[in-house]
């Protein structure tokens, strides 16, 4: 089915989109001035923010413009029509007029709205089916931090740890900066991204970062004890398991070189992700890589019967081991109690409002 962007909203006389015939106020929306006539009580017992907004000592309040003589409309130049049209709809009643499916862009300038009006309520029983219809998503930044804050701002906990599954998966490091990056070639600086600001969770990022690279790091350490500890694995006799650690120790040093990794091997492999740009997901994948190579090398995967299967020190691992050892929602809890930067203030003590 074929997402839709802007549902029918109501008959338009000229210039102007009517929700309500009998409306009293008029919303002057985004640049382009989009003109919404609706009815100023529905819109105040949508939300607390539009009841402190319409009603109390305010500019924009009913009782001022009166008092001026002028037209109640009010102007709202940083929003989006996009964005406004299905809260609106909520807030009138118009509920089958609401779309079942949006695209990521669309639901994106909703949930902009209805945060920063405080109007989540108002679609609640449309939240679930509209992000589980969202598209398979893909390691793009900026689309999975947009489906992270949609996930927070609607109190999906499953959804958004999985997004940040998927984000921590692709998350490296700039080694000249310093800096956690997202991308192959660590393009998209997370430092730089609002909505992470928003979310406050940029440092819980860097912590996470540190831990899982430091988790691969503790499984290359422990693979270099085992070939240089000879008292360190046995289940061969001591004659063919120092045949299999030297094999094994010099084919990882060959390979190694050849892979332009030898840093990943060096004393202090938990700090591994400050000496690599290198997102996670690409580390496990070389590693496991490398770990073939090194059977391979060492030519002792071809003795007799395939005996260093059961000999060699380097078990394969793989990413959901690494999350298995340090679960998501551990590493960036969910934080029901985030209060972002609030233009709203000025109307009430709501929550979060978009600058």
């Amino acid at each position: 089915m074929t997402p839709m962007k802007r549902p029918k909203r109501g008959p338009v006389q000229g210039s102007i989109e009517v929700f309500d015939p009998h409306g009293d106020l008029r919303l002057v929306i985004g640049a382009d001035g989009t003109v919404f006539q609706v009815c100023s009580r529905a819109l105040a017992r949508s939300s607390p923010v539009w009841e402190a907004m319409l009603y109390g000592p305010f500019a924009e309040g009913k009782d001022r413009q009166s008092a001026a003589g002028n037209h109640w409309e009010v102007t709202l130049p940083e929003d989006t029509a996009e964005g406004f049209c299905i809260p609106l709809l909520a807030a009138h009643c118009k509920l089958t007029t609401i779309p079942p499916i949006l695209d990521r862009d669309t639901l994106f300038a909703v949930v902009a709205v209805c945060d920063k009006y405080v109007m989540v309520e108002c679609l609640a029983p449309f939240w679930r089916g509209w992000i589980e219809a969202l598209p398979d998503r893909y390691p793009d930044p900026q689309v999975l931090i947009q489906e992270l804050l949609i996930s927070h701002r609607f109190g999906d906990q499953e959804n958004y740890q999985a997004v940040l599954l998927m984000l921590l998966t692709f998350l490296g490091r700039d080694t000249a900066s310093g800096r956690i990056s997202v991308g192959k070639r660590g393009e998209y600086d997370l430092s730089q991204d609002i909505h992470l600001d928003h979310l406050g969770i940029f440092p819980q990022l860097e912590l996470a970062h540190r831990t899982l690279f430091s988790a691969v790091g503790k499984r290359i350490r422990e693979a270099m004890e085992k070939l240089t500890n000879p008292d360190s694995y046995h289940l061969l006799d001591g004659h063919w398991q120092r045949l299999c650690d030297c094999a094994m120790l010099g084919a990882l040093h060959r390979t190694a070189a050849l892979m332009e990794v030898e840093a990943w091997f060096k004393p202090g492999q938990e700090g591994l992700g400050s000496h690599t740009s290198t997102c996670l997901a690409d580390v496990i994948i070389q590693l496991e890589n490398m770990r073939r190579s090194v059977i391979a090398e060492s030519g002792m995967s071809e003795r007799q019967g395939g005996a260093h299967r059961d000999c060699t020190p380097w078990t394969p691992f793989t990413l959901d081991d690494i999350f298995t050892e340090h679960r998501v929602k551990d590493l960036v809890p969910f934080n029901e109690t985030v209060v972002f930067k609030a233009r709203g203030e000025s109307w009430t003590n709501s929550r979060s409002v978009y600058d």
